[in-house]
């Protein structure tokens, strides 16, 4: 709390727990997350999602993830959605994975054209279809909005494809 104006600082509270996190405090930094989150901190909300999702300073709860990233989502999170697709297709929820990178895609969110690029390839949670893999890792290729690490991976899943 800030002495002269009596309101909370949000940004101190949130490097309070982002230290608590980096010095292995889980708990603490959870407890501080949480209650940031609360009051309305976006950045805070993904981390209690990620905190939720793998059980780090508390107990793992995939519904109180999906509640966070979604609100997170709500609030303007740009990666929020591509997270909770992540967090489904670790969990082999491959249906459910597609339908939000889709949805991150529509938010901008171009880091999901590559996810989706794997999907089509792989056949999960879809046919496995070369052609729309080929579409989803030229649209990764020539976005402006992505890594140069994510674009080299999917110009090498267009090599492996050339060659088979």
């Amino acid at each position: 709390m800030d002495e002269k104006t009596g309101k909370v600082n949000i940004d101190s509270l949130f490097v309070k727990a982002s230290q608590y996190w980096d010095e292995g405090r889980l708990e603490l930094a959870f407890e501080n997350f949480l209650y940031v989150a609360e009051l309305g901190d976006v950045s805070s909300q993904g981390n209690v999602a990620i905190f939720y999702e793998g059980g780090l300073g508390v107990k793992r709860d995939f519904n109180k993830a999906i509640f966070w990233y979604k609100k997170a989502h709500e609030n303007g999170s740009p990666v929020a959605l591509h997270n909770l697709a992540d967090m489904y297709k670790k969990n082999g929820d491959y249906k459910k994975a597609i339908y939000w990178y889709k949805e991150s895609i529509k938010t901008g969110d171009d880091d999901s054209l590559l996810e989706m690029g794997k999907m089509y390839y792989y056949g999960r949670g879809v046919e496995k279809n070369m052609r729309s893999a080929k579409e989803y890792f030229n649209k990764t290729i020539h976005s402006e909005k992505i890594t140069p690490i994510l674009i080299d991976r999917a110009k090498e899943y267009l090599e492996e494809m050339k060659e088979s």
